[in-house]
């Protein structure tokens, strides 16, 4: 055999383990970018999810303090009514009063 041949053959296995060891960083590489995007991708998701419980809790305290505010408001439409009712009355009388 000739010495030449020897040569060939472990700058040949030099080169596989070179392009071996890149291939070997290389799929690292892509892993790690893969875990990375694949965690702000859940980070973002969880924050999204997050934030529609804050803004359904929002809501439903929003919704609660309508209804609060619309009772309110029906309360202050009675007693409107029953005050005018009243001074009709009282008009009314007053009226009967002076003829």
């Amino acid at each position: 055999m000739h010495i030449s041949w020897f040569c060939d053959v472990y700058v040949e296995r030099e080169l596989w383990e070179d392009v071996e060891r890149r291939v070997m960083q290389t799929v690292k590489d892509l892993r790690k970018r893969i875990e990375n995007l694949q965690s702000k991708r859940i980070g973002g998701l969880r924050n999204r999810i997050t934030r529609i419980q804050s803004l359904q809790a929002e809501r439903a305290s929003l919704m609660v303090e309508i209804e609060k505010l619309e009772k309110m408001a029906e309360a202050k439409e009675h007693a409107l009514e029953s005050e005018i009712s009243m001074l009709r009355e009282e008009i009314n009388a007053l009226r009967e009063l002076l003829e």
